[in-house]
């Protein structure tokens, strides 16, 4: 900018040819130092904006990181494109549960960061078995438990197989093993709680019975409710009925052959 102001100031001037000449003109010293000063604020002001788009960008992330573990992955892109996705509605959803047999026991003799570094081995290495499939609506990790919520119950099978061997080779190490519960049916899902504070949620007995079901499977057992097995036909063991807390008549499950 000051080569293109001094070219043009000399071709009107020849005597300002000279720098020297060109500089002992106090209107063109003037303009010279003007110009250098709005070339430095310039400079800073490019500075700041890129120092602001990168914090933003970090800030962008961060948020998506922590809206990603309250929401999942899948359901976060899907509110995105649809924001009605999260208001409260009745589906036909398959809800796997999955926890520890004898985690309880196995704690007490533990240090606490042995167990939590456990667990958290335990959560990544059964994230593992999920978070390629486009169909897991939300995943809820509460200590040894695990839940799932799948859009069908042939996506819930896939996985439960999956997720059992995965944690299964982990758990052996410590002598311990998972019982796996999968129930299909109606639930009402969304996002629930107070206007200032919510959480995306799943409320109904189609829940309350995969999570009973989960209770009764024994260490290394997948067991899934007859709404699942009428759904899927899979290769499955003898059916049993079950009477489970908080059901008056039995349930009947089938065992899943691994």
């Amino acid at each position: 900018l000051l080569v293109m102001y001094w070219v043009f100031e000399a071709t009107k001037e020849p005597r300002y040819f000279s720098p020297r000449e060109f500089l002992l003109d106090d209107g063109h010293l003037f303009l010279m130092l003007t110009i250098n000063f709005m070339g430095i604020m310039i400079g800073i002001a490019y500075y700041n904006a890129e120092s602001f788009l990168y914090l933003l960008r970090q800030t962008t992330q961060q948020l998506q990181c922590y809206s990603e573990w309250f929401l999942g992955k899948n359901l976060l892109a899907q509110a995105v494109d649809n924001p009605s996705m999260l208001t409260l509605n009745r589906r036909e959803r398959a809800v796997l549960f999955m926890d520890i047999r004898g985690f309880t026991h196995w704690s007490e003799s533990q240090s606490p960061e042995i167990v939590v570094n456990m667990l958290n081995h335990y959560c990544e290495i059964a994230e593992q078995s999920w978070h390629s499939s486009d169909e897991v609506i939300k995943a809820k990790l509460t200590g040894d438990e695990i839940m799932i919520v799948f859009q069908s119950p042939h996506s819930a099978i896939t996985v439960a197989t999956n997720l059992h061997q995965r944690v299964a080779k982990l758990l052996a190490n410590y002598e311990l093993g998972v019982g796996i519960g999968i129930h299909w049916g109606s639930l009402v899902e969304g996002l629930v709680g107070s206007h200032k504070v919510k959480a995306y949620d799943i409320i109904g007995d189609t829940v309350n019975t995969a999570k009973r079901i989960c209770d009764v499977a024994t260490r290394g057992e997948v067991l899934i409710s007859k709404s699942v097995y009428e759904s899927v036909y899979p290769v499955v063991g003898t059916p049993r009925h079950l009477k489970v807390k908080g059901k008056t008549e039995a349930i009947l499950v089938y065992p899943l052959s691994l």
